[in-house]
């Protein structure tokens, strides 16, 4: 079957990217990837047209000039591709046609598939009842220290657990919060004895947009905080999400496994102090408000309808971003602020029209939203408000599933004003 590949993302000739990440820069043209291709062999990322002139001329990997390539060694990396048009749409590097109204633009999988190969049709996906009662335990020992650094600040090397046969990975807690921070904060520890976990339904672990370097396989990825071993360094286990469709030979000793939504820098701004937090919707599982933040198990409306979450801040604030990591899901932002701070306009379009106040003094600046948004306006507020008209289960990327649970996370920056 041949390979559908998306139409190249309109990025305006005159922009200067110059400032952008370098995993989202292709190693030949240096330039950020309009088009990029994914060597399925190796994990590595190159503009497409430009890998397919070099495979033309010398038939091999750019950088491993040891290991031949033709095309059909080769994929659409979808999530570097939604990367690029986040960080384009960003620093305002899109041209008129917008790559999100195109109709051969396509987006992540529900859940997680491995490049190159089909994907999974009901006949391969494993029933309920071949699904093991009590998973494999931990393996007794592990030894992470002979693993090779991490070639990116937003990557962790990581271990198979070899009673899994390769579906659960093993990892050092110091090295996730290394990268993204607090996780899973009020997680108990999962005892070596105990069966391997595999829902988050609980809030007892986290969800992250995960890659592996070596397969390229990008989707939801579980995390659970593990007991602590012998040398008193924190052994921790995860897999991809659903746990149950995690397959075999997923991961091996020593992948690197990049953090996804860490890789471009953290736009501009301070984390809130936070007051309080309240629940506008239902949610799914019944989850508290505490796991929309990065880092714990994610949540998304009851039966994946609407959400909606209420954010008290301690001051005034003056907001600078927003972000969310399921960036196929559109959402709106609402502010209260102080009545001396005065009204703003709409900070960011498709909101449009007279800006109006409820009685209780909250309005909407900001509607359409997707992933990351950098509010120019900065507008004031005293608290804000979060709305998602639905966390569809089959827009989330794999960071939600029916089987095992999990959500997208959310937060907004700014600047204490008072």
């Amino acid at each position: 079957m041949a390979t559908h590949w998306p139409a190249a993302l309109p990025l305006s000739p005159t922009f200067d990217d110059s400032g952008a990440p370098d995993a989202l820069v292709c190693p030949i043209t240096q330039q950020l990837m309009r088009e990029p291709a994914l060597v399925i062999t190796t994990g590595r990322t190159y503009e497409r047209g430009a890998l397919m002139q070099w495979i033309d001329e010398h038939g091999t990997d750019p950088l491993d000039r040891e290991r031949h390539l033709q095309a059909s060694d080769l994929a659409p990396n979808l999530a570097v591709r939604q990367l690029v048009e986040l960080w384009a749409r960003e620093h305002g590097g899109l041209s008129s046609g917008n790559a999100r109204d195109d109709p051969a633009s396509v987006s992540p999988a529900p859940c997680p598939v491995t490049v190159g190969t089909p994907a999974a049709t009901p006949a391969m996906i494993p029933s309920t009842a071949s699904v093991a009662s009590a998973p494999p335990a931990f393996r007794s020992a592990v030894d992470m220290h002979a693993l090779p650094p991490a070639t990116q600040s937003y990557s962790m090397r990581v271990l198979s657990e070899l009673e899994s046969g390769g579906r659960y990975f093993a990892f050092h807690a110091a090295d996730l919060t290394s990268i993204v921070g607090h996780w899973a904060s009020t997680s108990p520890l999962c005892e070596p004895s105990s069966p391997l976990p595999s829902v988050v339904k609980g809030g007892e672990g986290a969800t992250f947009n995960v890659r592996n370097v070596r397969t390229g396989q990008t989707g939801g990825a579980l995390f659970w905080r593990g007991a602590y071993a012998t040398d008193g360094a924190a052994r921790c286990v995860g897999c991809w999400n659903p746990a149950d469709y995690a397959v075999a030979g997923a991961w091996i000793d020593g992948d690197e496994m990049e953090l996804i939504d860490f890789i471009s820098p953290a736009p501009a701004g301070d984390a809130l102090e936070v007051a309080s937090r309240r629940l506008l919707t239902a949610t799914g599982w019944r989850l508290g408000v505490e796991r929309l933040q990065f880092g714990e198990s994610g949540l998304v409306g009851d039966w994946w309808k609407d959400l909606g979450v209420e954010i008290e801040l301690r001051g005034t604030w003056a907001l600078s971003a927003v972000r969310c990591d399921a960036a196929s899901l559109p959402y709106s932002l609402e502010v209260r602020s102080a009545q001396e701070d005065g009204v703003e306009g709409c900070v960011q379009a498709p909101c449009t029209g007279d800006v109006k106040m409820d009685a209780e003094g909250w309005r909407t600046v900001a509607t359409g939203l997707h992933g990351v948004t950098v509010l120019k306006e900065m507008p004031h507020a005293t608290a804000y408000r979060l709305r998602w008209a639905s966390t569809d289960l089959h827009q989330t990327g794999g960071l939600s599933t029916a089987r095992s649970g999990g959500g997208l996370h959310a937060e907004v920056l700014g600047f204490r004003i008072r």
